[in-house]
């Protein structure tokens, strides 16, 4: 899994500068940090390429540079989840008893547990059985972002 966040910018008090790229540039250049060391480019997919948002960057990686920014700038990375790899899938075999979490279209987080019912090379089902025997299931693919562990 590519673990991710997002990181908040912040320009320091006294900035006569205020534009989000040349306070990221000043702390990029501050901290010794490249964004090739922080950023995503996994597809044409704007929602898997690093971009600037409201004074934020996101996705980020999670890793030990992108936290030397944060400090930097004063702020916690936030917003951390992980995307699912195809290498992912081979952990995992039909039967499993898994848990999920993921967050919904509102950044809300959300988590359950189920079976895996059904795995290929690009996706994998799981079904979570509900008390008195109802169901809920999901359906994950490569590049989806959500955390799957063995319970």
């Amino acid at each position: 899994m590519i673990k991710l966040a997002r990181l908040t910018i912040t320009a320091p008090k006294g900035t006569a500068d205020r534009e989000m790229g040349n306070v990221m540039n000043v702390a990029l250049d501050a901290t010794g940090i490249s964004m090739n060391e922080i950023s995503l480019a996994l597809s044409k997919d704007y929602h898997h390429n690093t971009h600037f948002g409201n004074w934020c960057l996101v996705p980020v990686l999670d890793n030990e540079k992108t936290k030397a920014l944060a400090d930097y700038f004063g702020r916690p990375l936030d917003f951390q989840h992980a995307l699912l790899e195809a290498s992912d899938l081979q952990q995992f075999a039909v039967g499993d008893k898994v848990r999920i979490t993921s967050r919904n279209d509102w950044a809300m987080p959300y988590s359950g547990e189920g079976k895996v019912t059904e795995i290929n090379a690009e996706q994998v089902a799981i079904l979570a059985i509900l008390k008195k025997g109802s169901g809920k299931g999901w359906r994950f693919k490569v590049w989806d972002e959500v955390t799957i562990e063995k319970v």
